[in-house]
């Protein structure tokens, strides 16, 4: 496994962690909402945009890697020099995919279980 290179530090991580669990927050309220109102079963689909949000929030944390900075090729500044170096940029790049992959999988996940639970 290659080394990991974060480009973000220790507050971003914890803003980040934040924004997750904001998003959590938002999938929760949603969920209640639409239980209340007796939404149908197809309508809790739409309940992966802000899980998926979530867990990018929580993965960028996990894996120390923001991916709007990866995608046009920088770091925080106080993780260090801003710019990433081409050998750094394709490793914070799989980083990213990571992130991403990661969070899209859980919200599949989630969403399905809640889809599955639904009353309707």
């Amino acid at each position: 496994m290659p080394i990991a290179i974060p480009n973000i530090g220790a507050i971003g991580a914890e803003r980040r962690r934040k924004l997750g669990y904001f998003w959590a927050l938002v999938a929760l309220v949603a969920v209640i909402v639409m239980q209340i109102e007796g939404t149908s079963r197809a309508s809790t689909v739409l309940l992966m945009i802000p899980i998926t949000l979530a867990g990018i929030g929580f993965f960028q944390a996990s894996e120390m890697t923001c991916v709007a900075l990866c995608a046009v090729g920088k770091r925080e500044a106080a993780a260090g020099d801003p710019t990433l170096a081409p050998e750094e940029l394709s490793i914070v790049r799989r980083q990213a995919v990571r992130v991403i992959a990661k969070s899209i999988a859980a919200s599949v996940v989630l969403t399905s279980m809640i889809y599955l639970a639904w009353p309707n």
